[in-house]
């Protein structure tokens, strides 16, 4: 008998890490471009971008860092809000998954 891999994933979850892809790669092409930008131009950017504005913030301190610090924390920020926006849209289908599934004799709802 012939061993087959089979993909058990259903096309919704297809669909749904495709939208977290894209979503990280769109957020880390904006947060890319507001460090690039006017810091005038990218008012209504601060807010969905805060997760790697923070996390940079945390590598230079308030007031600005070394140099080093300067380059690690444009790095980290695109990293940061990619991994903070897909995870949002993932944990957001759990949630949708576990709402949606009939109790079992473990979880009854």
């Amino acid at each position: 008998m012939k061993a087959t891999i089979r993909s058990h994933a259903e096309p919704a979850v297809i669909a749904v890490r495709t939208l977290a892809g894209l979503l990280a790669a769109v957020v880390t092409g904006l947060t890319v471009f507001a460090q690039n930008a006017d810091p005038d131009s990218i008012v209504p950017l601060v807010y969905p971008l805060f997760p790697g504005l923070i996390a940079g913030l945390m590598i230079t301190g308030g007031h600005g860092g070394t140099h080093n610090e300067e380059i690690a924390a444009r790095i980290v920020a695109p990293i940061v809000n990619a991994i903070f926006y897909a995870g949002l849209i993932l944990i957001a289908h759990k949630v949708w998954r576990a709402l949606l599934s009939k109790p079992t004799a473990y979880r009854q709802f």
